[in-house]
């Protein structure tokens, strides 16, 4: 690809747009994000996964939203098993 194409294709917000957690579905844009595995018994599951909408930009903040709040989780379900307990479910 060369000149104008590939100057069109890097700005034309469909690839370079995608965030890590974010995944383009036939049904709109999900968040999917893998727990990891030292926490995984206490959470409940394997993954975090919520549809964010068919509007990327509308999909984009919720993304953050879930990030912090899937950080939260991960971070309470280590310092729960730091003490023995089990923490609700994300």
């Amino acid at each position: 690809m060369t000149g104008t194409n590939q100057k069109r294709r890097a700005t034309s917000g469909k690839v370079t747009d995608m965030l890590q957690n974010m995944r383009k579905t036939p049904h709109g844009y999900q968040y999917r994000r893998v727990i990891p595995e030292d926490v995984r018994a206490q959470i409940g599951k394997r993954e975090f996964k919520k549809s964010l909408g068919k509007d990327f930009l509308k999909a984009k903040g919720l993304l953050a939203a879930l990030e912090v709040e899937s950080n939260a989780a991960i971070d309470r379900a280590r310092a729960a098993a730091e003490n023995g307990r089990s923490i609700e479910s994300y």
